[in-house]
């Protein structure tokens, strides 16, 4: 998984930095490194994928074996990029990024892969939340327009320009202190 020199990490999707999602901009700006589409794919465990706070943030829970098998896309990564997609996670602060097992279901243009290829990849896990949301419903795919009615909001962060990369601020200490309330 190398670019010429550059290192390359490949990372899960399944919220809003999927294509077509609210911050997908951030995986296509160069300014914040490399990042290349590699294909669909699913996770091999199951996991809890809710939608939750005021702001209808999508949530993958670290409760392996619990909910569906989420689907979301595959990204090659540089070291600039996924230290941009921590900040914009706020990993290890939120989220921790984790290897999970997937399979890889399509290739960088769509295509149904004829035998699907299992891998292990990183991905971006809440592990300190409260249990009240393993009570929501739990998704297989997100879509912020999707058909569960609650339309993300990006107004829960504000981008701040800072060492040339984004950075989250939460504008409400409940999200951070909580861990959704």
């Amino acid at each position: 998984m190398s670019k010429g020199s550059r290192i390359m990490h490949r990372v899960f999707v399944y919220g809003t930095l999927k294509r077509d999602e609210p911050n997908y901009y951030v995986l296509q700006k160069c300014d914040y490194g490399h990042a290349e589409y590699v294909g669909r794919a699913v996770t091999c465990d199951k996991y809890p994928l809710v939608v939750a706070t005021r702001y209808n943030i999508p949530f993958l829970l670290s409760k392996c074996g619990t909910g569906k098998n989420v689907e979301g896309e595959l990204f090659d990564v540089d070291d600039s990029m996924l230290a941009s997609l921590d900040k914009l996670e706020g990993c290890p602060s939120w989220y921790s990024r984790l290897s999970i097992p997937i399979v890889l279901t399509t290739d960088g243009h769509d295509n149904r892969l004829e035998v699907p290829v299992r891998q292990n990849v990183q991905v971006y896990l809440l592990e300190n939340y409260k249990k009240e949301l393993l009570d929501r419903v739990m998704l297989t795919d997100y879509s912020s327009k999707g058909q569960h009615n609650l339309p993300y909001d990006s107004a829960w962060y504000v981008r701040v320009e800072e060492w040339g990369l984004i950075h989250t601020v939460i504008n409400s200490i409940v999200i951070c202190y909580y861990y959704l309330c």
